[in-house]
């Protein structure tokens, strides 16, 4: 299964070699947002995430795109697992 992950190009260098990292400066309250839909946004990467075997927790937040779902992780998400899709 397949969800998507926006951040803006000036991380590409640090999510192709790190991944998607929480952000450990906050105690609590982190988590990594991936999407249902990829959208192309300018100045914006979009990376396509693996997420098979990962626990997420649905984002019950009311999504514009009423197709659209959104889901958390609250861990690190290895580079094995993404794929640049937009640049």
């Amino acid at each position: 299964m397949t969800f998507y992950h926006h951040s803006p190009s000036t991380n590409r260098a640090s999510i192709k070699r790190l991944g998607l990292r929480l952000d450990r400066s906050q105690i609590e309250g982190q988590a990594i947002s991936l999407t249902s839909i990829s959208t192309f946004t300018k100045g914006f990467d979009t990376w396509a995430v693996d997420v098979r075997c990962m626990e997420l927790e649905e984002d019950f937040q009311q999504p514009e795109d009423p197709n659209e779902t959104w889901y958390l992780a609250y861990q690190d998400i290895a580079p094995s697992r993404l794929r640049l899709l937009a640049q």
